[in-house]
């Protein structure tokens, strides 16, 4: 496999997990997330944030591992092409 298909299939991967978290929700139920946030000023911090991390998706996993590869792709692909228009050596 050629360094040009692997960055292309990797940014194509990157784009497919992200694309995949925008239609994932947030919270697996939602009536469970309402009333989290709902009871959330009568409890202690660490207590809220153990109860919140048991119905959330893996959205935020998707997302930022899809965001990452893209941009870091795209950018550097982006110097890539900047170094060789530059470069004349």
């Amino acid at each position: 496999m050629t360094p040009r298909l692997i960055t292309i299939l990797t940014l194509l991967i990157g784009l497919g997990l992200f694309s995949y978290s925008l239609t994932l929700p947030y919270y697996k139920d939602q009536k469970s997330a309402d009333d989290l946030i709902g009871n959330s000023y009568d409890m202690d911090k660490s207590d809220y944030y153990k109860k919140e991390a048991e119905p959330r998706t893996n959205k935020v996993i998707f997302m930022d591992l899809g965001s990452g590869l893209t941009i870091g792709l795209f950018m550097r692909t982006v110097l890539i092409a900047y170094h060789r228009g530059h470069c004349t050596a």
